[in-house]
């Protein structure tokens, strides 16, 4: 008996250079075309999968040219189907080599995807019924039809000279003609659509002869309207070089001159734009978007800290960041991406990268906004789960649908108290987004803040205690603040039980309330992790084994949360060497702001 393990050998090597993964690259094309299984074993998709790696590292063009090496056998659809989903010089090279029978065809093309399939149209070995497949899917020769020779030659001399420097400069053809077999060519981009465009013309006449007529005539009036922009367009720029001062362009009605406040597009994973909404595909397509983003930096989501741009489309990880994009004022100017990876639901294979690019206005409060509404839309959809989760736990544990065991309840509990925790944080991610974008109200009310104070000192007592540790409180009466009391208990909560909760064993926190000359201090010396911190505001600050609960997303963005609230009431929160200091206006002194 022969048992065939070489794909499994092959699996089992790693590529550790970019030889070895050309050789394996090679072999996995060897192994796989000529396997024709389906469904696919659990061994094929390793080697799918295997593929997929091996992507990340080979150029397309080295994939490409090896898939066109002579000598490969593709019988294995899967595979074929894997190999147009990738690049285009991957799919074309693919489906340029391959040989199957017209069974085999019927059965891949509607599986292909739609750009692939325009690939096939440069074949001309194809089975008639392949061919009579892909006219019904719609896939048509990217070649134009020779024109009809009695209706052209009226006008050949007077636009060839014409039309070719119109292409020539534009770097497209201008209207499609109709393509074979009297399909109707698809309206231009902004066109309304013809009720009578479904319906095309079986018979040849003058109608058809007529409508031709109409076809040349409107390429020659878009010639002309062509030539004069571009001749006032020179005429612009030789008044300028010779020191007048440039004229102002005449407005442009068309849609793609107007100033764009945002596109969509996408890219692929070494950051080029491969597909972006019609209304700047003439002018965006194929930009090195990762070139641009701050000079080919970006800020990390976590940190803050630079990282490179091209590193993060690689990885598959969001990208986001100012980039100043050239050229006319339609497009030309500053704007802000966020970009996200797209993969395939079927395997998990990385796809592309979908974005949105947003213009920069005069005001970065909006750009705050519009990001902190982003943020409130995706809580309100977390909230969601979160709330069904915490209802059915405690449906569980108060035994709502019948008795439960004590270990199922006791479970069900656990789960109930981490929701609320859960959803407690997202509250105040929507607090601190709301706070950063300045779009808070101020609450009414007034509150004691020595009472405050003490209050919390009595409720962490005892987890120091525990360890030896204390708080010494110095309070002066009478502190009275302009906030809700509620905000002032979460005020002082937060900046007490970061300052405690990487206490060491036997150590003593001074706290000191005092207020003078209308304002309120409250003064808490730090523990030596907080006091030696580069920055304890920052997001991504954490303190490692603390005893006190203080926030769901750690020391620095419960500091900065604080500070943001001390501030939106006319105060502040600041680090003075050892001490963190809290400044609120008193409720006399507020009241008078």
């Amino acid at each position: 008996m022969h048992i065939d393990d070489r794909l499994a050998t092959v699996l089992r090597q790693q590529a550790e250079s970019e030889r070895a993964a050309r050789t394996q690259f090679r072999q996995l094309l060897d192994l796989l075309g000529d396997r024709v299984e389906d469904p696919l074993d659990d061994l094929e998709m390793a080697g799918l999968a295997r593929l997929q790696e091996l992507a990340t590292v080979l150029p397309a063009r080295d994939r490409a040219a090896l898939i066109r090496e002579g000598g490969w056998r593709y019988r294995n659809l899967a595979l074929l189907l894997f190999l147009a989903e990738q690049e285009a010089d991957v799919a074309a090279s693919a489906l340029g080599v391959v040989d199957l029978p017209a069974s085999d065809w019927l059965r891949l093309i509607p599986e292909l995807p739609v750009r692939a399939r325009g690939f096939l149209r440069l074949r001309d070995d194809l089975p008639a019924s392949v061919r009579d497949l892909l006219d019904q899917l719609g896939v048509h020769d990217l070649a134009l039809p020779s024109p009809d020779t009695e209706t052209v030659d009226g006008h050949q001399e007077q636009t060839g000279a014409d039309a070719h420097e119109a292409t020539d400069e534009r770097g497209d053809a201008a209207p499609r003609l109709a393509p074979p077999g009297g399909a109707p060519a698809p309206p231009p981009l902004g066109a309304a659509p013809d009720p009578g465009a479904d319906a095309p013309d079986r018979e040849a006449g003058p109608s058809s002869a007529a409508g031709r007529d109409d076809q040349i005539r409107t390429l020659l009036q878009r010639i002309a309207t062509f030539q004069a922009r571009r001749a006032a367009r020179e005429e612009r720029t030789v008044d300028s070089s010779a020191g007048a001062a440039p004229l102002t362009p005449p407005p442009d009605d068309s849609a793609e001159a107007e100033r764009l406040s945002a596109f969509d597009f996408l890219t692929d994973e070494d950051g080029t734009i491969t597909w972006v909404s019609p209304e700047a595909r003439a002018m965006l397509m194929f930009l090195p978007l990762g070139q641009l983003l701050d000079a080919g930096r970006a800020p990390d989501a976590a940190s803050g800290a630079p990282r490179d741009v091209h590193s993060l489309f690689r990885q598959h990880q969001p990208v986001s960041g100012a980039l100043t994009l050239p050229g006319e004022r339609s497009v030309g100017g500053a704007w802000f991406v966020d970009a996200f990876p797209v993969f395939d639901e079927r395997h998990g294979r990385y796809r592309h990268h979908l974005g949105r690019a947003r213009r920069l206005g005069a005001s970065a409060a909006d750009q705050r906004e519009e990001r902190a509404n982003a943020l409130r839309q995706l809580l309100h959809e977390l909230r969601t789960p979160v709330n069904a989760i915490q209802g059915y736990a405690e449906m569980v544990q108060q035994q709502v649908a019948g008795p439960a065991p004590h270990a199922y309840r006791a479970v069900a509990a656990s789960i109930g108290s981490d929701s609320a925790r859960i959803l407690a944080g997202f509250d105040d991610l929507e607090r601190l987004a709301r706070l950063e974008a300045g779009a808070t109200e101020r609450g009414g009310g007034e509150a004691m803040l020595d009472t405050i104070v003490q209050d919390t000192v009595r409720r962490l007592r005892p987890a120091l205690q525990a360890q030896g540790s204390g708080i010494d409180l110095t309070l002066q009466a009478g502190a009275a603040v302009a906030m809700p009391p509620d905000e002032a208990e979460m005020l002082v909560w937060r900046i007490l039980s970061v300052a405690t909760a990487a206490l060491p064993p036997h150590t003593v926190v001074d706290v000191e309330l005092r207020h003078a000359a209308g304002l309120l201090m409250l003064t808490c010396s730090l523990p030596e992790v907080l006091h030696r911190a580069p920055d304890p505001f920052d997001l991504a600050f954490q303190l490692d084994a603390a005893m006190i609960d203080h926030g769901l997303f750690g020391a620095g963005f419960t500091l900065r949360l604080a500070r943001l609230e001390a501030r939106s009431v006319g105060g502040d929160l600041c680090r003075d060497g050892t001490v963190l200091t809290l400044t609120l206006p008193a409720a006399a002194q507020r009241a008078r702001l």
